[in-house]
């Protein structure tokens, strides 16, 4: 699954901000669903 389809399908469950979070190594990392959504099909979202 897209992430861009994740993001469609928890907003349609009514979430406000969907994000991925994992620990690795100690460190959080938090990857905001929203931002990859808005991201131009042209560019990278790096």
């Amino acid at each position: 699954m897209l992430l861009s389809t994740l993001f469609d399908y928890l907003t349609a469950t009514g979430a406000e901000a969907a994000s991925i979070v994992v620990t690795v190594r100690g460190h959080k990392i938090e990857l905001d669903l929203s931002r990859l959504h808005d991201t131009d099909p042209g560019q990278s979202a790096a």
